[in-house]
């Protein structure tokens, strides 16, 4: 039900790295929904939003049309996107992330497709960096 970049590795350290809550690494998301983004909705997520005692929050959005949005995580809980959406009455029909860290999705990456990170990219995402 989502698309879009993911990392695959046996490298403990380097997931650890990128993974963690701690390592803040910021994900980047493009989300499409069947009905108009209230922008008050995001507003909410980017202060934070309790749902069922969990707190929800974005690090920033762009609002790129009425049904478009881009939005930044830091944390990346499990379904926090379609969650908060879910609860707002908001269908998510896309969900497709687009960078974690200082990686961005390849445009012309076919689904399925997949490169070697360089040396750069790696010692960038071991050292934090966005």
């Amino acid at each position: 039900m989502s698309s879009g970049l993911i990392f695959y590795t046996n490298d403990g350290d380097f997931t650890k790295a990128v993974a963690h809550p701690s390592a803040q690494t910021e994900k980047e998301y493009i989300v499409e929904t069947s009905k108009p983004i209230p922008e008050e909705i995001l507003v909410q997520f980017a202060k934070g939003f309790v749902i069922e005692g969990v707190k929800y929050r974005i690090k920033k959005y762009y609002l790129k049309s009425a049904t478009r949005v881009h939005l930044i995580l830091v944390e990346g809980k499990n379904r926090e996107i379609r969650r908060f959406f879910q609860y707002h009455k908001l269908k998510v029909k896309k969900l497709h992330r687009i960078r974690i860290g200082s990686v961005r999705l390849d445009p012309g990456m076919p689904s399925g497709g997949f490169r070697l990170l360089t040396q750069k990219e790696i010692d960038s995402l071991m050292k934090g960096g966005e």
